[in-house]
């Protein structure tokens, strides 16, 4: 292990190698092992089928995350990742709309991918080493960042190859802003509407997506999310506005 902060139950590592449940060595290469591999092909096919993914529209099965690079943890789950040319997913002339409609079209594909994500993990507790599995449904042109994990199950390859590096955080920089953050939603819980809850899930959420853009993946605006995620506080958060929503909507 190369490093590891420990924030109350939170706990962020680096390693030197990746999962040895998962990963085997040869020489410099890591290769998945082939008895995680069979399984994971077989919860990928059985997700696509749960979900009428068409053959034609499916490019690849993919694992990334934590458990794709050395920052993993006992938090971490295998992020499987089905790759989906959206086009295929409805006739070619849906999407051939005038300007502005296209985007309704990807908008409606995105809903359904993420609504059969949520109802999979509701039916279903799949791990394997221990390891919960999280099957999501990716369009063809999301961006991979440099060092980024990303392994093909199908074609039993790297895509993009973890780069291991030196890094010395400031513990008590990450601890500050994680504490900062968890204090801010305490706050917003006990006195904030559903409007000011959406807002700071959506500031949490682009502050991570541009952290990651220009930092990577051991960013510390990324580091604080993953603080906030593996200690509930985003769980607490989302659950919180869902009950503000269904008040409203109640007589």
């Amino acid at each position: 292990m190369k490093f590891s902060i420990f924030l109350e139950t939170i706990e962020l590592e680096y390693h030197d190698t990746l999962n040895t449940s998962l990963w085997k060595q040869e020489g410099d290469e890591y290769i998945l092992k082939d008895e995680i591999g069979k399984k994971l092909l077989n919860i990928g096919y059985e997700w696509i089928k749960f979900s009428k993914i068409p053959k034609e529209a499916l490019i690849d099965i993919i694992l990334t995350g934590g458990n794709c690079n050395y920052n993993y943890t006992k938090y971490s789950d295998i992020d499987l990742h089905v790759v989906i040319d959206k086009e295929k997913l409805l006739p070619k002339q849906q999407w051939d709309l005038p300007f502005g409609h296209q985007t309704i079209v990807g908008d409606v594909i995105d809903d359904y991918l993420k609504s059969k994500k949520q109802l999979w993990s509701l039916k279903h507790d799949i791990k394997i080493a221990g390891y919960p599995v999280e099957v999501y449904g990716q369009g063809s042109s999301e961006i991979y960042h440099e060092g980024q994990g990303v392994y093909s199950i199908l074609q039993r390859k790297w895509i993009s190859k973890p780069i291991h590096g030196n890094y010395d955080f400031n513990n008590k920089l990450l601890t500050h802003k994680v504490s900062m953050w968890e204090r801010r939603i305490d706050n917003a819980i006990m006195t904030s509407s559903p409007e000011e809850i959406y807002k700071i899930r959506k500031r949490l959420s682009d502050m991570r997506k541009s952290s990651i853009e220009k930092g990577g993946e051991f960013a510390p605006e990324n580091l604080v999310f993953k603080a906030l995620r593996n200690s509930g506080y985003l769980q607490k958060l989302m659950l919180y506005q869902h009950s503000l929503f269904d008040k409203r909507l109640s007589y």
